[in-house]
């Protein structure tokens, strides 16, 4: 009975070869996936991707239209006059709604300085025109939801310094404060997720200084313009 009962040779020979197999497929896979990661990491490196900016750049000419459909230029401004252009992601963004009311608070004060505030957003204009008039914001606001003005200025999307705003304090504590600023006022998230935001500082056509930031609460410092 035993000897009936014990698997065959030949059988169990077949049973190994089966394993090996299936295990050598798994290996096949893992291997080709890998391959697919590195092929996909590479294009992505080598592939052409806009520079960011510096200072002493020229900034992009780009045409700029604000949400009220007014178009206007760096050259609208006067000599002196520097030019605070500010990327946000969309007017839902709780961290962004905080340093929009910075700029808003500073305004005049930066205004007497000779700075003007010009903020994007790839929110549209429908979104955005209810954000200023329940906020009152005294700039000029640009709505660029198919993000050419993003794209000229290098501001990227960058999942990696979304996540460090998530482990961020600072970010943590402004995000409760952003929600906490709308009231009971709700807009839409129309926007990338994954949207950095940055901040330049603009004169006679040439970047002064461009911050693009490490996280969402990474601005620059308004005292220092």
């Amino acid at each position: 009975m035993a000897a009936a009962a014990a698997m065959h040779p030949l059988n169990q020979n077949q049973l190994l070869m089966s394993r090996r197999k299936k295990i050598l497929k798994r290996i096949g896979y893992a291997v080709l996936g890998i391959a697919v990661i590195l092929i996909l990491t590479a294009f992505m490196i080598m592939r052409p991707v806009k520079p960011s900016l510096k200072t002493g750049d020229s900034a992009p000419q780009v045409a700029l239209s604000d949400i009220n459909g007014q178009s206007f230029s760096y050259n609208d401004f006067s000599k002196d006059q520097k030019v605070l252009l500010a990327f946000f992601r969309f007017a839902g963004c709780p961290v962004c709604n905080v340093r929009v009311h910075e700029l808003s608070n500073a305004y005049e004060s930066l205004k007497k300085e000779g700075v003007e505030i010009v903020a994007v957003f790839e929110s549209s204009p429908q979104v955005l025109k209810a954000y200023q008039q329940d906020f009152e914001f005294p700039f000029r606001i640009i709505s660029d939801v198919d993000g050419q003005l993003y794209k000229s200025y290098g501001v990227k999307k960058k999942l990696g310094n979304v996540i460090r705003t998530l482990g961020n304090e600072q970010a943590v504590s402004r995000f409760k404060q952003g929600e906490s600023l709308y009231g009971d006022r709700a807009y839409e998230q129309d926007g990338s997720f994954t949207r950095m935001t940055a901040e330049f500082v603009i004169k006679n056509g040439k970047i002064e200084r461009a911050h693009y930031g490490r996280h969402l609460a990474d601005h620059l410092d308004l005292s220092t313009l």
